[in-house]
């Protein structure tokens, strides 16, 4: 072993096992490559580190056997800070965490994305994932429904389905390669879809619209128990009458020849995802139907417990009033929802006292749509804390906006009541006068005239959308000697940006390079007045900036003539 000498550079050391080189700082360096473990990587790092900083005492010249033996250690290091490259790509995993990590992708783009990578990757995800993700069929087609029976986990890879009418004209979005004819078979329709969705374990959204026809009827009761394998299923679209049968699974097995296999009771932990439900009815149903809110709430109270936003709504082309609210309001209890829509239900004499206690237990409602007849709700104090949305009559509204309550409700939305400017609209005036700092928007479905938007000013001055006829196109129609009324009352909401339901302008007959016809030339003037009128008591109607609009044409001997319009905001029209 040599020194260096004092103010000398540092001499090479001889080569051979054993050989060490000193520093001016003392520190001996173990040249010999085979002492260094390649399991003690702090060895090797410190080593590295002294070699480093011997550096600098030999004016930053590296002697040979330091160089040989930085690389050596370099080589010990590097496996310990980062992962090699064949097991840092993701490519290079094997086929079955590839399919495990596609499987956890629910948006079809982020598939594709993913499939865009590689073509190891493009040939994993595209035949077993990305067709799977979205199915839309009808349930006459028991293809798919084999196909699904027979490959479990091709199943498993399904998140929307959508059971298409079978009038339908759109096309079906189905896996390809699917066989032309179902394979023949014993199974009925029901059994068939049961034991198909029952496989689709991965499912979030089913969307279930059949037209209810022979003779591929399958009533949706039937369905219920093989979503309960779908433990990630978060929204549930029904647009089907079985759901409004009175005593669905008596009549299943009555109509069945076979017995029906036990179905294990319903728990709180079937549907512990399913956070949203929409039950609707189709406009088509037979004579002898006799709807009923009896199977609805038998299959959401009993393992739902979770939702947070629930539809239910009965058609009203097919009888005005005839579902029964009260087995409801008994039986229902969602802790966590948020929204409710009853449309087209009937009340009894016991209605209101079971619905008060209803509301008593869902202090979170948020957004409430009712529409009941022959009965008028009005909650205990306290009731409906967080209420943001309220649709519902006249007389409704003001029972329930005036439940005393510790703090103002923060009521943002109204629509829904007609306000005729008589003593019947004072309860609801006062009750809005207390919501006035949160009231943003009002829908009415109707009005008398000025008289009402003057009232409502006085209790509603913050209003930004206005509806005087509830989205409907037959608006109010306003001549020229009470438009300047309208525009004076709309100016008493100095935030209005949004109105809808009166016609200030009328039709005007154009020629060529936008000049009126000479009958309707006064017309048009009238028109330019009042917009000049609107664009000065109500400036904030300008900002939508919406032109003329075209409304119709008409074919004349002399040539063709356009039909013009003005409208002043998104949804306005004047």
């Amino acid at each position: 072993m040599l020194a260096t000498a004092h103010g000398q550079h540092a001499k090479p050391l001889h080569k051979g096992r054993g050989h060490a080189g000193r520093f001016k700082s003392g520190e001996v360096i173990d040249c010999d490559l085979a002492s260094y473990d390649a399991f003690d990587p702090f060895r090797a790092l410190s080593t590295l580190r002294a070699i480093l900083v011997g550096v600098q005492h030999t004016h930053l010249t590296m002697r040979l056997d330091h160089h040989k033996l930085a690389l050596h250690l370099l080589g010990l290091v590097e496996p310990w800070l980062t992962l090699s490259p064949a097991r840092n790509t993701l490519s290079q995993q094997p086929n079955e965490t590839l399919d495990r990590v596609a499987f956890y992708i629910p948006n079809q783009r982020d598939l594709l994305s993913l499939a865009l990578c590689s073509k190891r990757l493009y040939s994993i995800i595209f035949p077993r994932h990305f067709p799977y993700r979205t199915v839309n069929c009808k349930l006459s087609n028991k293809a798919v429904w084999d196909h699904f029976i027979a490959h479990p986990m091709l199943a498993c890879n399904v998140r929307r389905l959508e059971i298409m009418p079978e009038c339908a004209m759109d096309k079906e979005i189905v896996p390809p390669e699917l066989p032309q004819t179902a394979a023949p078979g014993q199974k009925s329709s029901d059994e068939l879809v049961r034991a198909a969705i029952g496989n689709m374990t991965g499912l979030i959204s089913l969307k279930w619209l059949p037209d209810d026809a022979p003779p591929f009827v399958v009533h949706f009761s039937a369905i219920w128990p093989a979503l309960r394998a779908c433990r990630s299923l978060t929204e549930v679209d029904v647009f089907s009458n079985s759901v409004f049968m009175e005593d669905v699974a008596t009549q299943l097995n009555s109509e069945s020849s076979e017995p029906e296999p036990a179905i294990a009771a319903p728990s709180a932990a079937d549907f512990a995802s399913l956070g949203a439900v929409t039950m609707r009815s189709t406009s088509i149903t037979s004579a002898e139907f006799m709807p009923s809110l009896q199977c609805i709430t038998q299959l959401l109270a009993d393992s739902c417990i979770n939702l947070e936003i629930m539809k239910i709504g009965y058609g009203s082309e097919l009888g005005q009033n005839v579902l029964e609210a009260d087995v409801f309001f008994e039986r229902g209890r969602w802790p966590r929802l948020k929204t409710l829509h009853l449309m087209n239900i009937r009340g009894t004499a016991s209605t209101p006292v079971h619905a008060a206690t209803f509301l008593d237990a869902h202090a979170t409602l948020e957004v409430l749509h009712l529409q009941i007849g022959n009965a008028l709700i009005t909650p205990n104090n306290g009731a409906l804390p967080a209420l943001r949305e309220l649709r519902c009559t006249k007389d409704q509204a003001a029972a329930i906006l005036s439940a005393p309550s510790d703090e103002p409700r923060p009521l943002e939305t109204l629509r829904g009541p007609y306000l005729t400017g008589r003593g019947a609209d004072d309860a609801l005036l006062r009750a809005l006068d207390r919501c006035s700092k949160t009231l943003r928007r009002i829908e009415l479905r109707g009005i008398s005239g000025t008289k009402v938007l003057k009232a409502l000013a006085a209790v509603a001055p913050r209003l930004n959308w206005l509806d005087v006829a509830e989205g409907r196109v037959d608006s109010i129609t306003a001549n020229i000697a009470s438009a300047a009324g309208w525009v004076e009352a709309l100016s008493l909401f100095p935030g209005l940006t949004t109105f809808h339901g009166a016609c200030f302008f009328s039709e005007v007959a154009f020629v060529g390079g936008g000049i009126p016809v000479l009958a309707d030339k006064q017309t048009a003037r009238r028109n330019d007045e009042t917009a000049a009128l609107l664009a000065i008591k109500c400036p904030k109607l300008q900002e939508e900036k919406v032109k003329w609009v075209v409304m119709r044409t008409r074919e004349e001997d002399n040539g063709t003539v356009t039909l013009k319009s003005k409208g002043k905001a998104k949804r306005e029209r004047c």
